[in-house]
């Protein structure tokens, strides 16, 4: 993989593009598209600085962010997946930490089976319908205003979520 510190995305056409392996700090992703993207095992975790990668705005269907360590996935500003399509994205074993904010996003028939989902991630005001959180543990996240309907939560670890407003039906 490669290493990419304070980087800029933006409006970018990066459909298939190969960031697997890869190092990831203050990166941001603003725009374009980056559709089946292949992110599996990258490292978003942030440096000494305590810097942050962030998604707004742009489209990753289907891309793979398998086993990857999401960790300051956020701009200080309430994003880090923000207004993004993240439909049939792969997030399998995935560690997601650091106040990940997943807003405004579409994440239909994605996969978060067995992913670790950090104290404090928040998920506001997207749809998570069909996806797979089986395995995955989810205590302590905020799901607020999320359509979960015909999602999969088969022994998904819950302590102490918060799901107010959310749609499983």
């Amino acid at each position: 993989g490669f290493a990419f510190e304070s980087s800029k995305f933006k409006n970018s056409n990066m459909d298939s593009a190969n960031f697997s392996e890869s190092t990831l700090n203050d990166v941001s992703f603003q725009g374009g598209s980056a559709k089946g993207a292949d992110f599996h095992g990258a490292n978003f975790t942030a440096s000494i600085s305590n810097t942050t990668t962030s998604f707004l705005d742009i489209d990753l269907r289907g891309a793979n962010f398998s086993m990857s360590s999401l960790f300051h996935i956020y701009d200080g500003q309430g994003s880090g997946f923000s207004n993004c399509n993240l439909t049939g994205a792969n997030f399998s074993r995935a560690k997601i930490g650091g106040e990940p904010v997943f807003s405004e996003v579409t994440a239909k028939n994605a996969n978060f089976q067995g992913s670790d989902f950090q104290v404090s991630a928040k998920i506001v005001n997207s749809d998570f319908s069909g996806a797979d959180f089986s395995e995955s543990h989810l205590s302590y996240v905020e799901a607020r205003g999320v359509n979960f309907s015909g999602a999969n939560f088969k022994n998904a670890s819950l302590r102490g979520a918060d799901f107010s407003g959310a749609n499983f039906t």
